[in-house]
């Protein structure tokens, strides 16, 4: 069994800011709550369950909460780090960014289903979905559940590619992940179960 879990509230989620790979960017006190909330759903697992972590420090420090409720330790996995189209967007507002020239063009190539378009500074889509794939192998050769704490695009990917749903399919109807949510993956099912999102689960 894999728990995705998303990140709590951050600093830039509440401003509106490109978060990227942002090293200051840290959970809001509402944050810290959707994290709490997370462990909460995930009490149940106990010690039946290995945890692992983005580096990033909204991820770090919403893993650290989970970890410490359940009573159990966590690793980092850089590769479940988030996907960066290019460090020009980091700490732009994020309705601004979707104007800037490099954007555009990023927007432009991936409607066109070219996943190996990559700007200056950045990586592919197609390299960072085979990044979250070499991870999440590595991760499963445990044998245990997991618990992976990441980002948004994170999510979006894994779950298409744990269940085997079809990549265009998955982002034409694209659910709405919010911070803190918790995503049960069994098999080809999947489940949403944080009560903070408010769509029912596919």
């Amino acid at each position: 069994m894999v728990y995705l879990v998303r990140h709590g509230e951050s600093v830039f989620n509440q401003l509106d800011l490109y978060q990227g790979h942002a090293a200051n960017n840290s959970l809001t006190e509402k944050g810290v709550g959707q994290a709490y909330e997370a462990a909460t759903l995930l009490r149940h697992l106990n010690g039946n369950a290995a945890i692992y972590t983005s580096p990033l420090l909204r991820t770090y420090q919403t893993a650290e909460i989970i970890a410490d409720c359940l009573g159990k330790s966590f690793k980092v996995e850089e590769r479940l780090t988030e996907y960066m189209r290019s460090k020009k967007f980091e700490n732009w507002p994020g309705k601004k960014m979707y104007c800037h020239p490099d954007y555009i063009s990023w927007k432009r190539h991936t409607d066109e289903l070219d996943y190996t378009f990559t700007l200056e500074d950045g990586e592919s889509i197609q390299r960072y979905c085979k990044r979250l794939e070499a991870g999440f192998k590595r991760l499963e050769e445990n044998g245990k559940d997991l618990i992976l704490v990441l980002h948004r695009s994170g999510l979006d990917y894994l779950i298409h590619y744990l269940t085997g749903l079809l990549r265009n399919y998955f982002f034409d109807n694209r659910p709405e992940l919010k911070p803190g949510c918790v995503v049960k993956v069994d098999g080809q099912n999947w489940q949403i179960l944080s009560s903070e999102v408010k769509i029912e689960a596919q």
